[in-house]
């Protein structure tokens, strides 16, 4: 019984701590979001571009979100470039890179 407290309590502080990266990726890469779940920490890198997350906005990053998976984060680059994600949107493991185009993904994706 004491092990399963001890786990419950690490995963809360777990998810404290990525919701906490999370949160300050998108804010230091300048992210225009409005509401997200994301379990696990993805890469975040805007060079000279941009990052639009739609509404409802899920990402499983890692064997946090997708343990059937491999132990990869979700990556989004803009390099030159645009991503715009619709609303209501959810992507495991997924890596988008924008060079010097934009990638437009809908909504309900």
């Amino acid at each position: 019984m004491t092990a399963v407290i001890i786990n419950r309590v690490i995963y809360i502080f777990t998810s404290l701590k990525n919701s906490l990266i999370v949160k300050w990726r998108l804010f230091s890469n300048n992210v225009v979001y409005s509401s997200f779940l994301s379990r696990g920490v993805p890469y975040i890198n805007t060079l000279n571009g941009s990052l639009y997350l739609g509404k409802n906005f899920a990402m499983n990053n890692g064997l946090d979100g997708n343990q059937i998976g491999y132990n990869t984060p979700c990556i989004f680059r803009c390099d030159n470039g645009n991503i715009y994600i619709g609303d209501n949107v959810g992507m495991s493991q997924t890596t988008i890179i924008a060079k010097g185009a934009n990638i437009n993904i809908g909504n309900y994706v």
